[in-house]
């Protein structure tokens, strides 16, 4: 009896086996490198929750971050990760995006500075900038709120490597420095910056890391698979961090630095709890803010921007 048991098991399993429905694949392009703000990607991919949902997906670092929109714009990957900024300059410029999502929902980036204690003190120092069009433009909106303007600081552009270029004292401060990020590891260089964020020199509080796809996949069925994954990850990283870095670091030894704990620590509590959630009136002020500063030649209606 027992062996018939087993046997009858043995037949529904392998015939379920059979019968299951195939993962659907999903290509996601990364910002950057692989590193500590990716969390609920990472969990998500290695827990199985991606696979729970029905998604095989595939996590690409890009060769240049600023290839990520662009190849979700030609269809050359699924969902990007990308911010409100870049994305209201870049649907200005008619490109086919949408944001489906969030993965931190907040400004992110700082302007920082070795000596520099008042923004309003910068006049006449050199700057230095990773991105051209966003970092420029933030950093705009940001000197007229302390009354003065792009013109009256030098503009360096260093390509991201923001931190050299401010321990080297090439550049007086730097722009869309990481607050998770480039802040501590210049702390660990040993060098103390002073901080100054774009939401409290006139920026709208913004999305840093949003999750984009091409326009033509606004009701692609994987997409809400994809966010409850993501919401499943973010929970198990709230209820176990330590845990979470652990698995996180066993999948990408690279990831066991100084740095990238103390990020880390910074980080997982920012991850958005509800990852399908926008602010309809952040994006609209945003976009307002950019016609305003003539980055944009016109406001486009909500569902432009959001799917």
């Amino acid at each position: 009896m027992r062996i018939k048991n087993y046997f009858l098991l043995f037949s529904l399993c392998f015939s379920l086996s059979l019968h299951a429905a195939p993962l659907q694949k999903l290509t996601v392009m990364l910002d950057w490198f692989v590193n500590p703000t990716h969390g609920p990607l990472l969990i998500a991919k290695q827990q199985g929750f991606f696979k729970q949902h029905g998604l095989h997906v595939n996590l690409i670092a890009p060769a240049d971050p600023s290839d990520t929109t662009k190849l979700v714009a030609l269809g050359k990957a699924d969902i990007g990760i990308s911010s409100d900024p870049e994305l209201i300059l870049l649907v200005g410029r008619n490109l086919p995006l949408l944001r489906i999502g969030a993965l931190i929902d907040q400004p992110m980036v700082a302007l920082a500075s070795y000596d520099v204690k008042k923004l309003a003190d910068i006049k006449g120092k050199t700057i230095g900038y990773a991105v051209g069009g966003i970092d420029k433009i933030i950093l705009k909106v940001m000197l007229q709120h302390v009354g003065l303007k792009i013109t009256d600081v030098n503009l360096v552009d260093v390509h991201y490597n923001l931190v050299q270029a401010l321990l080297s004292k090439r550049v007086d401060a730097v722009t869309g420095a990481m607050r998770d990020y480039e802040i501590p590891q210049l702390k660990l260089e040993g060098m103390n910056t002073h901080s100054f964020y774009p939401e409290d020199y006139g920026m709208p509080r913004y999305g840093e890391l949003n999750y984009v796809v091409n326009r033509a996949h606004r009701h692609d069925a994987r997409i809400p698979k994809f966010l409850a994954a993501l919401k499943q990850a973010t929970q198990f990283i709230n209820q176990h961090p330590n845990k979470s870095w652990r698995i996180m670091v066993r999948q990408h030894p690279e990831l066991k630095t100084p740095l990238n704990k103390l990020s880390w620590k910074m980080t997982h509590p920012l991850f958005a709890q509800q990852p399908s959630l926008t602010h309809k009136p952040r994006i609209m002020a945003l976009a307002a803010l950019f016609k305003k500063e003539a980055v944009i030649s016109e406001v486009k209606s909500y569902n432009h921007y959001v799917a």
